[in-house]
């Protein structure tokens, strides 16, 4: 999935509307289940991509030469350095969701369960240091 696809955006794609997309999430579970896993799929790229931007990175490289008339081919590793505003964004979110776990709460049934979902390298008595 690319990036920022919403279901008003998938309805579209379809030809139907966010409320015929929802049913049919409802009444397909391996529609819906495609649909979700394809964003968390792009999510976790471009946290994956937003990350080494953050930190900067190198990769193999090939570049192509010609001299005296002969294409000369070598593998060079190119470098790219740490972005600043990449990495102001990665640790900003990182720092807002150590200051605000989320909380899920499912209904497996007849009892309800709360799920706490933090930072379990964080113990609670240091995450308000953060603040």
């Amino acid at each position: 999935m690319l990036l920022n696809v919403t279901d008003d955006r998938i309805a579209k794609f379809f030809g139907i509307t966010t409320k015929t997309l929802y049913e049919w999430k409802n009444r397909f579970p391996s529609f819906s289940e495609a649909i979700k896993e394809g964003k968390e799929h792009t999510d976790l790229n471009i946290a994956n991509s937003l990350y080494e931007r953050a930190i900067g990175y190198s990769h193999p490289e090939e570049k192509i030469f010609c001299y005296e008339g002969e294409i000369i081919r070598t593998t060079t590793i190119k470098h790219y350095p740490p972005e600043p505003k990449c990495l102001e964004l990665w640790l900003a979110n990182r720092q807002n969701y150590l200051r605000n776990p989320k909380v899920i709460q499912v209904d497996p049934g007849n009892a309800p369960i709360t799920i706490n979902i933090s930072d379990a390298r964080t113990p609670d008595a240091d995450r308000n240091k953060l603040d």
